[in-house]
């Protein structure tokens, strides 16, 4: 079973990885 820490760090990492390719679709 998911823990709330290890949701939220997924959350965090699908949130840069969504980040990262906006800035490099934008290229």
């Amino acid at each position: 079973m998911i823990t709330a820490d290890q949701l939220k760090d997924v959350m965090d990492r699908a949130d840069a990885l969504h980040h990262y390719l906006n800035i490099d679709q934008k290229k």
